[in-house]
């Protein structure tokens, strides 16, 4: 993994001495999940390390979930559940918490990607405003 066994485990992204690298870490990232032609393992260690660092500093990465929301699902869609795409994923939830707007673009995809995760990622809900809509496709509020 590129970034993976730097940002892992995840206790040490909330050092302090890591926060001042976030922003070029997620300069250099963003670039990488979105280049076409790049192998899809590097758009996977790419889309789990912004994930990862998301979960640990939202405030500086949520505002550029629009730039790299779609590419993030993508690159997550087929790999197998595990401990990175858990950690992603609870990262990227942070970041729409932080950012809904950064999803507005493609919140169906989000959903229609992470509703086949329900067995594992059946409590993450995401919170907008006064919606809220679980991964498991129900909604209390509307229920």
């Amino acid at each position: 993994m590129i970034i993976g066994t730097f940002v892992h485990p995840l206790r040490r992204l909330d050092d302090p001495e890591f926060q001042q690298w976030v922003p070029e870490l997620v300069r250099r990232l963003i670039p990488i999940l979105l280049h076409p032609k790049a192998p899809r393992s590097l758009h996977e260690n790419a889309a789990v390390s912004i994930g990862r660092i998301g979960l640990m500093h939202p405030a500086i990465v949520a505002p550029h979930l629009s730039e790299f929301a779609q590419a993030w699902c993508q690159a997550l869609y087929e790999i197998r559940d595990n401990e990175e795409k858990d950690s992603a994923f609870r990262g990227l939830c942070t970041l729409v918490q932080t950012n809904p707007a950064g999803m507005a673009k493609v919140f169906v995809t989000f959903v229609c990607v992470w509703r086949r995760q329900t067995n594992r990622f059946h409590h993450h809900r995401v919170c907008s405003g006064s919606a809220i809509l679980s991964f498991d496709g129900t909604n209390p509020l509307w229920s």
